[in-house]
């Protein structure tokens, strides 16, 4: 009885207090009441204030929450209803339904028990059955279960193995994803703060030249108005004067013109020997247009080269480091390759010794006292120089910051540029590759190669100066066709040692590519390709 009145008491919970039924898409109120959505909206469209049906509690806007959990336990208790219902229609329905499978175990036809597979059919059979399926194979019951349970089971474990791996690879991507949004984030910080630099440089610029127009402008306008100012303080004297004079004229009593004439005569000739003795030139200075309406662009263009970072690096080649069969020239600055040829005899020569190991100084003593010191020969033991690959380094290496320099290639078919390792291999032949301490880009026969995978470029584009861009500090190697600054290529790495600028121009075949690479200086840049 007393969970009976457990159920009731827990029906009422769930019944809309407005049409008294189970509720039906329930909405709860800001009060904490629960009503039927359509019943809550029927009493508010009939209502003159919007207030709970139950605490009464107003409220100053239309507003309600769908409850997704009471919906919920309203729906179990309505499928609960539902079964119990059925239950109390057909209430032999579950005996019923156990005898229908204890009569599946046996043979319809021979009432035999089923304890056969036949695996061509997929169905039970009984030992009087088997002539009916002659050719067939037969299974015992327990074994097919058995076999087909392993099966299946090697399927599901298959299944779970490849849904484990997306999963892992899901991950991956989902990681991936938001390693790009944050990239993406972060280069778009970078944009910003680099065009900064730039808009405050123009804003500057722009403001100074206003600046430099106002002052001037007011100190022309300044000295025409201070002229004007006299002229017109001396037109209005003279004015005066020639009113006075008029006056004077117009007076047609002669006892009155003739008195005090003589004053006024010796006052009139006065002003007007002042009058005549001052000049006014006119103040015809111009706002010097050439300063202001020049090409502007062009001006300050070449002037963001000191606000320029990374500022062009003056890189130079170290002659130590090269090949043997590589010249380091105009300032160490450019690298050739040079062909070998084969050594020339010395001339026998009647000053030379024939048998002793002798050798002269190239100047001789006819007087005085002198002394010598003996020194040994000042050349590297080409510990550092490469031996087999034409490369070339650069004289200064990078541990940090950011740096570029424009090498120009010209019309070469075969060159290498980039940057190596301190550590690099020099000696004997290696493969060009990071793990030996490089990171280059490689034109081969008109074709860009990174690590023997070959790089997209447009097939119209004509690559004569290259800029390698170099941030260290975060880990980005980048190389740009300086025409346009079209991007070529980019590592990204974690750089760990000094790395040095590296050259090879490439040897030359059949008398081609015997072109220099040249490192550009600092001065001829100048901000143009």
């Amino acid at each position: 009885m007393a969970h009976s009145m457990q159920v009731g008491d827990f029906l009422e919970e769930i019944n809309c207090s407005v049409c008294l039924e189970l509720f039906s898409d329930p909405v709860i109120l800001e009060c904490g009441h629960n009503f039927c959505r359509a019943c809550i909206d029927t009493v508010w469209d009939n209502a003159q204030s919007l207030s709970c049906p139950e605490c009464r509690d107003p409220f100053a806007v239309r507003k309600y929450t769908v409850n997704r959990i009471l919906a919920a336990l309203v729906e179990r208790v309505r499928k609960q209803e539902q079964v119990q219902k059925d239950n109390r229609t057909n209430p032999r329905q579950n005996v019923e339904d156990h005898d229908e499978g204890v009569k599946q175990t046996l043979c319809v036809e021979h009432k035999e028990e089923l304890y056969l597979f036949c695996e061509e059919d997929e169905t039970l059979a009984c030992s009087m059955c088997i002539p009916e399926h002659y050719g067939h194979h037969f299974l015992p019951l327990q074994k097919a279960v058995a076999n087909y349970r392993e099966q299946l089971n090697s399927v599901v474990s298959s299944l779970e193995s490849i849904l484990k791996n997306i999963q892992t690879e899901e991950k991956i991507q989902q990681h991936k994803i938001k390693y790009i949004k944050e990239c993406a984030q972060n280069l778009e910080g970078h944009i910003r703060s680099e065009f900064t630099v730039l808009h405050d440089f123009l804003y500057k610029k722009e403001h100074q030249l206003i600046q430099e127009l106002k002052v001037e402008t007011s100190g022309i306008l300044e000295k025409m108005e201070k002229n004007l100012k006299e002229m017109t303080d001396s037109s209005n004297a003279i004015q005066c004067q020639i009113s006075a004079a008029q006056s004077k004229l117009n007076q047609q009593v002669s006892l009155l013109f003739l008195k005090g004439i003589k004053g006024e005569m010796t006052r009139f000739i006065e002003a007007h020997k002042e009058n005549a003795a001052v000049s006014y030139e006119l103040v015809n200075d111009n706002v010097n247009s050439g300063v202001y309406k020049c090409p502007l662009q062009y001006k300050y263009w070449k002037e963001m080269k000191n606000i320029i970072h990374p500022a062009p690096t003056d890189v130079r080649l170290d002659s130590e480091t090269a090949h043997p069969e590589l010249i380091v020239f105009d300032g160490q600055s450019a690298v050739k390759w040079k062909e070998k040829h084969p050594e020339k005899k010395k001339p026998d020569n009647l000053e030379c010794f024939d048998t002793k190991l002798f050798v002269l100084g190239p100047y001789g003593f006819t007087s005085g006292r002198h002394s010598w010191e003996e020194v040994g020969d000042k050349k590297s033991d080409d510990f550092e120089r490469f031996d087999t690959r034409l490369f070339v380094l650069g004289s200064d290496g990078f541990t940090s910051g950011r740096h570029c320099w424009k090498v120009e290639v010209g019309d070469k078919s075969d060159w290498i540029l980039g940057v190596a390792k301190q550590s690099c291999k020099r000696k004997g032949n290696f493969d060009i590759t990071q793990k030996n301490g490089f990171l280059v880009l490689l034109m081969e026969n008109q074709a860009l190669f990174v690590c023997n995978k070959a790089v997209r470029i447009d097939r119209f584009m004509k690559i004569c100066n290259v800029i390698v861009y170099l941030d260290y500090d975060g880990g980005q190697l980048s190389f740009y066709n300086a025409s346009d600054i079209s991007h070529l290529y980019t590592f990204h790495k974690t750089f760990t040692e000094k790395l040095f600028p590296v050259f090879s121009p490439c040897g030359a075949a059949n008398g081609k590519n015997t072109a220099p690479l040249r490192v550009l200086p600092q001065r001829e840049y100048n901000l143009t390709v």
